[in-house]
């Protein structure tokens, strides 16, 4: 899975943090390119301000650049969401003028950011009343876009949905208005559900994209603490991991006063117990492999990255391995005092010389536990959503 951060040199952040996103390990840096700090006047662009050359100097630090474009400009629809063909056209045009002016610096583009919720909508388009309604402007905005690249940069990958959370009837939406035809991979935010129920959601989101490509382009939470972040991070990547999701970018690289104790590094650039975890992650976990999850019974979280590396965390249990084994905490601190028991809480990763092959080299003491009120339960009654439970 490919594992990057979200950053915002266009809005002003210093250059000096790409050498952090490159000690840290990240591939893809995802950025934005403001439309309105370019083009002042129609059909006239300007690349020039820093808040938009920045990419040069990410993509010469050899990271990946993935740019969010935002379909509002002052100088069209009076500054409100863009909705009008011409309007629509305008943007591409923009779109394809930025892909020219860093031509082969430019991964993948995403098109809006969270067109389902209205932070980042206004007007018309606001002022929707059913999913249908939104997906149809959205789509509309993604055809034209994906019409004007495709001939011209046919490597670059084109991200859509732009989606705040999972929301999978506005997915359904999304493919009553044909959107899935014009982008290579679906964007999401899984802010809103806990770890351990990903991998039922992403399934039924995949049952209606058709098997799309899967981007979290944003994932984090606003916690109490600094330290609070590393466990959490560790569980959304080895879920999405093992769901399928092929790419996901923690938000954000630096702190954001808005959303506190989520930053990877500080204002001294010195990892935050997330940047850490962050880095142990990229360096050591996906780099064993392919992420499984075992099916380990209710309440149990085992999932293995190839055949040496073990990520566990769950009910409280036993859990004993054969053969040399090294355990480590979420920010990639040895563990030597482990007692073998599993917490809800804290994963664990362990390190095994031998295959990792549960009822085998893995063994758990098992639990009582029936179901789990949270995660075993199918909460509106269709099989297969949620669990096995109703």
């Amino acid at each position: 899975m490919e594992f990057g951060a979200a950053t915002h040199f266009a809005q002003g952040w210093p250059t000096s943090l790409i050498e952090s996103a490159v000690a840290l390990g990240i591939d893809t840096v995802r950025d934005s390119i403001p439309w309105g700090h370019v083009e002042r006047q129609r059909g006239v662009y300007d690349f020039s301000d820093i808040r938009a050359s920045y990419v040069h100097a990410v993509a010469e630090a050899g990271l990946d650049v993935s740019l969010t474009f935002h379909p509002q400009h002052e100088l069209y629809n009076s500054g409100e969401t863009i909705h009008d063909p011409a309007d629509i056209a305008a943007f591409a045009d923009f779109v394809v003028a930025t892909l020219t002016e860093f031509d082969g610096q430019v991964t993948r583009i995403e098109i809006g950011n969270e067109f389902n919720s209205n932070s980042f909508v206004s007007g018309a388009v606001a002022d929707t009343r059913t999913a249908v309604e939104r997906a149809e402007y959205y789509t509309a905005i993604l055809k034209a876009v994906a019409e004007a690249v495709r001939p011209l940069f046919p490597e670059v990958e084109i991200a859509g949905g732009a989606m705040h959370s999972i929301p999978v009837g506005y997915a359904q939406a999304l493919g009553a208005s044909g959107a899935f035809e014009f982008m290579d991979v679906v964007v999401i935010h899984p802010y809103t559900l806990p770890p351990e129920q990903l991998p039922a959601v992403i399934a039924l989101l995949d049952s209606v994209t058709g098997g799309l490509p899967i981007h979290a382009t944003e994932f984090g939470q606003q916690f109490e603490s600094l330290e609070d972040a590393p466990d959490y991070m560790a569980k959304m990547v080895a879920m999405m991991a093992a769901s399928g999701v092929e790419a996901a970018h923690w938000y954000a690289l630096y702190e954001q006063r808005w959303f506190e104790n989520m930053e990877l590094v500080d204002k001294e650039q010195v990892f935050t117990p997330a940047g850490e975890s962050f880095h142990f992650i990229a360096d050591t976990v996906l780099e064993g492999g392919e992420a499984v999850q075992l099916d380990a019974g209710p309440g149990t979280y085992l999932v293995t990255f190839g055949a040496h590396v073990l990520m566990a965390w769950g009910v409280p249990q036993s859990i004993s391995l054969n053969g040399p084994v090294t355990v480590y905490n979420t920010q990639g601190h040895r563990l030597d005092d482990f007692d073998g028991t599993l917490s809800p809480d804290a994963p664990v990763i362990i390190i095994s010389e031998a295959p990792l092959v549960l009822g085998d080299t893995v063994n758990l003491s098992g639990n009582t536990l029936i179901a789990h009120s949270a995660y075993d339960f199918d909460v509106d009654d269709r099989d297969g959503f949620a669990g096995p439970w109703s």
